[in-house]
């Protein structure tokens, strides 16, 4: 059983709970580590802005014996043939929660989007690939849940920050192309739409920083780049940009010392250099995480939203 609420506007104080049977059944996906799960959603939280929209929390796969959450954000009417957004959080790939996007996804749910926050494999759990397999299984998710949720399965797009920022140009630049990790297909639905990065970290194959590679991505991807350097080039979603890629919405802060701004640069001349489409926005000054706070939280909600718009929705 599970039970269901949502929010309406604030001075509607008025939860609609109720129960219905639950069904679930699991489908072997991507090898033996991963399995994909279909089930009837579990009721998380109250959105508590001034739009109506439904939160829920599924259970999208199990890996290695983990259970693998989205928080699915809906639009209080019903329809058919939405575009729809998976969020991938930071956390430098070892830490970081789904609910870092609940205020982008909230905003995109408001307007007609279908939005998933997810949850992944982080890095002291599994090294790369996992985060990668996690990341694709959740797309294929929505896509293969298209009907039950009003989506559109040739519509959606990929968002994410930092660490998620990597994890979603990664997809945006390999799913639906026949790309192999590992040994292992991981992309069986049609391409993605488009891509929206905050902050993102596009290339491996250099130091990202002067002072060398952070613990955390030594630690994601099982080691240095003197001892696997075609793992840091594999992982780099700026070596699989090609002409058929989706476009691409780059937001970055070119004051951020962790991540910094030239990778942002230097990914956008290799999509424009292929033949593809990138904009990048840069956020004058502004550090690793500007993009959550006011004034730039508004500013990058209507960026982001007019981007998909025009991408998802043709307007």
């Amino acid at each position: 059983m599970y039970r269901e609420r949502t929010s309406k506007r604030k001075n509607d104080a008025s939860v609609i709970a109720f129960s219905i049977p639950m069904l679930a059944f699991i489908s072997i996906c991507m090898g033996s580590c991963v399995q994909q799960i279909r089930q009837e959603p579990q009721a998380i939280t109250d959105c508590g802005t001034e739009g109506a929209v439904q939160s829920i929390d599924c259970v999208y796969a199990q890996a290695d014996g983990i259970e693998l959450h989205l928080d699915l954000y809906l639009p209080e009417k019903t329809g058919s043939g939405r575009p729809a957004v998976v969020f991938m959080h930071g956390g430098g790939w070892r830490r970081g929660s789904r609910s870092q996007f609940k205020p982008q996804a909230t905003w995109l749910a408001e307007r007609g989007y279908v939005c998933a926050s997810i949850q992944y494999r982080l890095s002291d759990q599994a090294a790369y690939p996992a985060a990668v397999k996690d990341c694709k299984t959740a797309v294929r998710w929505m896509q293969e849940n298209a009907e039950q949720y009003g989506v559109d399965p040739k519509c959606i797009a990929v968002a994410g920050g930092s660490a998620g920022g990597h994890l979603a140009a990664l997809a945006a630049v390999t799913y639906g192309y026949g790309h192999e990790t590992a040994g292992t297909i991981l992309d069986e639905g049609p391409p993605l739409r488009a891509a929206v990065i905050f902050n993102g970290v596009f290339d491996f194959r250099e130091p990202i920083r002067e002072d060398g590679d952070s613990e955390n991505l030594v630690l994601f991807l099982g080691g240095s780049r003197k001892q696997n350097p075609e793992r840091y080039a594999e992982a780099s979603p700026i070596v699989h940009v090609q002409r058929d890629r989706p476009p691409f919405l780059l937001l970055h802060g070119t004051g951020d010392t962790r991540v910094p701004f030239q990778q942002s640069v230097d990914f956008q001349k290799a999509i424009l250099d292929a033949g593809a489409r990138a904009e990048l926005i840069p956020a004058e000054g502004q550090g690793h995480g500007w993009f959550n706070r006011t004034p730039y939280l508004e500013e990058t909600f209507a960026q982001m939203e007019t981007f998909l718009n025009r991408e998802l929705k043709g307007r």
